[in-house]
């Protein structure tokens, strides 16, 4: 069973004894098993096979059927298909999760009470925030 725009290595997928030829998308080529030779084994994987997600969808007998397969996403390229503020908020998080993202939040009261001291003193005559 192949797609109907199939082009081996360039484009479509074909299905065929078990084994399965994915072209076009990011990652390029994805072969799992080798599609010329039907003896191949499945342990012949290309791709790590722990990366691979499969879309489950109950049907309406309440079966569970395969709706999708395609390479699993990590959060940080889940976070990039959200755009820009999912991206900072998934590296904050990363940050905050480190020995030095700790160490700063148990700063933060400190600096904070630091940034307010220095605003006052320079809002004060002769700072360079005074006004006459």
């Amino acid at each position: 069973m192949q797609s109907a725009d199939y082009v081996p290595g360039v484009s479509g997928w074909k299905i065929e004894n078990g084994l399965i030829e994915l072209n076009g998308g990011p990652h390029g080529v994805v072969r799992l098993g080798d599609i010329d030779k039907p003896e191949a084994m499945a342990s012949q994987f290309f791709v790590d096979p722990a990366r691979w997600a499969i879309k489950l969808r109950a049907n309406t007998q309440g079966q569970y059927v395969a709706a999708g397969i395609g390479l699993d996403l990590s959060e940080f390229e889940q976070a990039k298909s959200k755009g820009a503020d999912a991206v900072l908020d998934y590296i904050g998080a990363a940050i905050c999760n480190t020995q030095l993202g700790q160490g700063l939040k148990s700063r933060t009261n400190e600096l904070s009470e630091l940034i307010r001291q220095v605003i006052r003193q320079e809002l004060r005559p002769g700072g360079l925030l005074h006004r006459r």
